[in-house]
């Protein structure tokens, strides 16, 4: 299935990372708008992507429900929180890993925040 992509300069508050291959646009992470009340329904016309100059560590991340830089921190703080009191598993280091390392390329990335 071909999708449209709207390429953007930033992430729309709203819109997440999705994790989809995009062998035919490297160097885009794809991002996309979650219909509310569906089990990660994906609005297709709304599509957008992002230049990123290293997609894959990111694109590993949303794999794992980290989708946003927000999402990325808070699952960060509650592994490391695991790891102090010693009660990480192995999983829960290797997730720790790949996030701890897609964290510095979504913090590059423009996030818009929910207007006021």
């Amino acid at each position: 299935m071909k999708h449209n992509f709207q390429i953007v300069d930033s992430i729309p508050y709203g819109f997440g990372v999705w994790n989809i291959p995009m062998d035919d646009m490297p160097g885009y992470l794809p991002l996309c708008e979650e219909i509310p009340g569906t089990n990660h329904k994906v609005n297709q016309d709304t599509l957008k992507i992002i230049a990123c100059s290293n997609p894959e560590p990111v694109l590993k991340a949303a794999g794992l429900g980290a989708r946003t830089l927000k999402g990325c921190i808070q699952q960060i703080e509650r592994l490391r929180k695991k790891a102090a009191m010693g009660i990480i598993s192995s999983y829960g280091r290797w997730r720790l890993q790949v996030l701890e390392e897609a964290y510095p390329i979504m913090a590059c990335l423009k996030w818009e925040k929910e207007s006021e």
